[in-house]
């Protein structure tokens, strides 16, 4: 019942994940995981934690055609409290240039809404 100005807050969050990559072809590869994840925020003194479990898979496909890569990869969860997330990822790396570029969209949902994410990502290895 009080009004504050710049209040003092902190956020925290970290995860860990652990899984396998099955090769079902020389270009195709499953990786199921398993993991837990635990975040805790505080804005003045109100406080909430939270501990998830999560499982879910990884789908990638990649071959490579006139000295470019490309890989295609679809990614899962569910986590406990019916939070989930799911992602598309689209990428083209030049083997011999060593530069490539990733597209990816996603959706994630948690207790208070679902979130989107569109994303452009750049790599070069020196």
């Amino acid at each position: 019942n009080e009004l504050k100005d710049n209040p003092s807050s902190f956020s925290g969050y970290g995860k860990f994940d652990a899984g396998y990559d099955f090769e079902l072809d020389s270009d195709l590869t499953l990786s199921p995981f398993i993991g837990v994840s635990y975040t805790q925020d505080k804005v003045i003194s109100v406080s909430e934690k939270d501990l998830n479990l999560h499982g879910g898979t990884d789908i990638k496909y990649n071959f490579i055609t006139d000295g470019i890569k490309y890989e295609y990869s679809l990614s899962g969860a569910l986590m406990t409290g019916g939070d989930f997330y799911s992602e598309i990822k689209i990428g083209f790396w030049s083997v011999v240039d060593k530069v490539g570029v990733s597209f990816d969209a996603g959706v994630f949902k948690d207790n208070f809404d679902y979130n989107y994410k569109l994303s452009v990502n750049a790599k070069m290895e020196f």
